[in-house]
């Protein structure tokens, strides 16, 4: 097994340990109605603007940006598509900063390169780079987690009501223009 690969092994296997206590951390601040208001109040943002511009959604998605990852920003994109989906030639965009988790994911990295220090000396940029990316997944699961607990929030709001849809109503977590996975669906609506 090559080095990179062994200081992957090592963080993950942090990573995992520290994660379990960070995930209760973040059901606790989330479980509070401010922060849940918050989470919620970006989805209705972007409800509103279609509202105004009376675009007809079909598909909202929720994109997790790997550049927010590497500039500390940890933005997320939400994004309204018409039917056409991708091929939507306006969609409508939103970034949201999701509160806590970027604090809880950069202090689990600072705890885990130290740690990762002690037993890997010199660790060089491209090797954290990759600790980073690995140990961000746990992050992207219990906002994913996140999402999906919204459903019935953010379906009950005024903004969703007035919100122009499509027969079919899907929203999905993934990656920009990439895979995803399907949160809620929605017929007849």
């Amino acid at each position: 097994m090559d080095r990179l690969e062994q200081v992957k092994e090592a963080a993950d296997r942090l990573e995992r340990e520290r994660f379990a206590a960070r995930c209760r951390e973040l059901e606790q601040v989330y479980a509070g109605r401010d922060y849940r208001a918050m989470a919620v109040q970006a989805f209705t943002g972007l409800m509103d603007m279609a509202a105004e511009q009376d675009k007809e959604t079909a598909w909202l998605g929720i994109f997790p940006l790997h550049v927010g990852l590497a500039t500390g920003s940890h933005e997320v994109l939400l994004a309204l598509y018409g039917e056409e989906f991708y091929f939507d030639p306006l969609p409508l965009c939103r970034y949201w900063r999701p509160p806590v988790f970027d604090l809880y994911f950069e202090e689990d990295m600072e705890q885990i390169m130290k740690e990762l220090r002690r037993h890997f000396p010199r660790i060089w940029r491209y090797e954290e780079d990759a600790v980073r990316r690995l140990c961000v997944e746990y992050y992207h699961a219990a906002l994913w987690r996140l999402c999906a607990g919204l459903e019935e929030e953010i379906l009950e709001t005024e903004s969703f009501r007035r919100m122009k849809r499509a027969q079919h109503f899907t929203a999905f977590f993934g990656r920009f223009r990439g895979e995803g996975e399907i949160l809620w669906q929605l017929e007849n609506v």
